[in-house]
């Protein structure tokens, strides 16, 4: 985040290098390591450290006690093979230890080059020539190679491509404000020249993000149903169907009938005729509409509807013996898939309980049954759900009811990242997602890349910033070795609440199965906020216990710990976790270890490891 002040600059660093070597601890052909003998054994075995790690290695060389060596992985296998570089004992970060190692690659020595070598041994980021060629082309190509070598060091520990492209995107995310960059964009575009179509799905897009577009509710209805008439579309007829406004006997050409005669000569529509309920009861329906919306797969909600309809007939007494074998392979199927992680956190309580129990009871009760058939009765074309989050998000009506409810506020944002930024851009491009879809339903980044075709110079440049954004976003946001899973996400600041970005690091252990360990985790938000300033909030689960550490500059925070602990308790005991503590600390006095990271080392320390020099 680009507006950190030096002490929280210093906790964010520190936050983000634990992990390095764990990302780049799988060894390949090739990588260079530096390595201390630290004792020698009887049958040519020796103890050598690589970093923050130890292991046993049967030499097939004479080394010596304390001597520092870089080596170079030769072959990986069941026996890992590595080679000594040089017979010098000068694998320090030194300048003689660099310039030793770059004489052996043959590699002509500069004053950046070894700092940015240097930079790489003390991250412990094992490298190959092949890469720091690459990394040192790609350094002395930039202007600023003091703030190059940083990036691209980080680009080197996430494996990401040494292009100069990525390293636009990933100083862009480092730069650049989200917030600022739509809303910076959203600004020109009223003063460009883009197609029409392209204007109204973009706007429409970033002011999910913004929130700088608002409206009475009533005032965008009736614009609403004027552009549906000239497309010829229900969305908003099902929308308001669904949500209860309009009883299930009216038709659509009634309910348009009832529009028209509010019209006045002058073109003008009154709502009240057509929608006979207040403006602020009508966004709580709406509302209560949105929080209904599955957002599963297609095939997802086909094997839930079929569930449910099996589980009626059973109920009833009518569920012959094939069927109720088809039931429960349907039960199982939906029990060792992702269905239930993957069911929407904005869905009401009672909705959620009511799936889990259709799917692992044998025999369903009636309330259960009932309740999900309410669910799926209320689900939303793609087209019809897209003009319902537009509706809420640009009425001045919506946005008060989202900012009196913080964890719906938080839960929309992150719907927006992952759903509309195009953080998924390549791989729906590669299905021929994009293609299928009308501009008004695609991605952010995929309305960016058609407006460049039309726009004016500012546009264009404003467009290019928030593209390399977006692809900084891409290239960071998700990162995975044999034993975890690291995810960043970057919510942008708007125009209604957190008007600074707030950014997130999740890093979690895998399981046995290769999905993410709840039982151990480590989730990290830097927020920005309007009186508190700079604020970190570290929470640490291991076990399922659950320890939070608020890191502000502001000491008082600790007086309102005890009013809000209750209720934080509670709720992490629903979800079967346990609060030990929630302490206030300032940014100095941050402690940096991970319980993923220790759970990771206790696994390691159990696993042999075959090395041979």
């Amino acid at each position: 985040m680009p507006s950190l002040n030096q002490a929280a600059a210093k906790l964010f660093s520190a936050l983000h290098s634990q992990k390095t070597f764990q990302t780049a601890a799988k060894v390949k052909p090739g990588q260079i390591l530096a390595g201390k003998v630290v004792k020698l054994y009887p049958d040519q075995k020796a103890s050598i450290q690589f970093g923050g790690k130890q292991i046993i290695a049967q030499l097939e060389v004479p080394l010596t006690v304390n001597g520092k060596y870089w080596f170079q992985v030769a072959t990986v296998g069941e026996v890992i093979r590595l080679k000594i570089l040089s017979n010098k004992v000068t694998s320090d970060q030194s300048g003689q230890g660099i310039s030793a190692l770059m004489e052996e690659l043959g590699i002509k020595s500069t004053k950046d080059r070894s700092a940015l070598l240097s930079q790489l041994l003390s991250n412990k980021i094992p490298f190959q020539k092949e890469t720091i060629l690459q990394a040192f082309q790609l350094m002395e190509g930039q202007a600023n190679k003091l703030e190059a070598r940083s990036l691209i060091v980080e680009m080197i520990s996430r494996k990401l491509p040494l292009t100069s492209s990525a390293l636009q995107a990933i100083q862009a995310k480092k730069d650049q404000q989200f917030g600022a960059l739509l809303a910076d964009t959203q600004d020109l575009l009223d003063k460009s020249a883009v197609a029409p179509a392209t204007r109204e799905a973009l706007t429409n897009r970033l002011n999910g993000f913004t929130y700088q577009r608002n409206a009475p509710l009533m005032e965008l209805l009736q614009t609403a149903v004027k552009e549906e008439w000239e497309r010829g579309d229900t969305n908003l007829f099902q929308i308001l169907k669904k949500a209860g406004v309009i009883t299930d006997s009216t038709s659509y050409t009634d309910w348009q009938n009832t529009w028209k005669l509010s019209q006045s000569p002058s073109g003008q529509m009154n709502a009240s005729p057509a929608i006979q309920e207040e403006s602020h009861q009508l966004i709580k329906e709406l509302h209560q509409l949105q929080q209904m919306q599955l957002t599963l797969s297609k095939s997802f909600q086909e094997l839930l509807v079929s569930l449910t309809d099996l589980a009626e007939n059973q109920v009833k007494g009518e569920l012959p013996p094939l069927e109720k074998q088809k039931m429960a392979s349907l039960q199982t199927q939906l029990l060792k898939s992702d269905f239930l992680s993957s069911i929407p956190t904005h869905l009401p309580q009672k909705y959620v309980d009511a799936i889990r129990q259709l799917i692992v009871n044998e025999v369903p009760n009636r309330e259960n049954i009932d309740a999900v058939r309410q669910v799926i009765d209320r689900q939303l074309p793609t087209p019809s759900a897209n003009v319902l989050l537009q509706l809420l998000s640009d009425s001045i009506e919506g946005q008060t009811l989202l900012l009196s409810d913080p964890k719906q506020y938080f839960l929309r944002k992150l719907g927006q990242v992952f759903h509309f930024s195009g953080i998924n851009h390549e791989h729906n491009l590669l299905k021929d997602q994009i293609a299928e879809t009308s501009i008004k339903e695609q991605t952010l980044k995929s309305i960016l890349l058609q407006s460049f075709s039309d726009s004016g110079s500012k546009l264009t440049e404003k467009v290019d910033g928030l593209l390399h954004y977006l692809n900084g976003l891409q290239l960071t946001h998700h990162q995975e070795t044999v034993n975890t899973v690291q995810v960043n996400l970057m919510l942008p600041g708007d125009h209604i609440g957190i008007k600074n970005d707030i950014q997130i690091d999740f890093e979690g252990n895998k399981d046995e199965t290769g999905k993410i360990n709840p039982d151990f985790c480590h989730i990290v938000f830097y927020l920005e906020l309007e009186k508190l300033k700079e604020t970190v909030i570290d929470m640490q689960v291991q076990k399922r216990m659950v320890r939070i550490t608020v890191f502000n500059e502001h000491q008082q925070l600790e007086t309102l710990f005890p009013l809000l602990k209750p209720e934080l308790q509670e709720g992490l005991e629903k979800l079967d976790y346990h609060l030990t503590s929630v302490q206030w600390k300032a940014f100095e006095e941050s402690d940096t270890s991970s319980p993923v990271q220790a759970a990771q080392t206790e696994l390691d320390r159990t696993q042999g490891v075959d090395f041979r020099i």
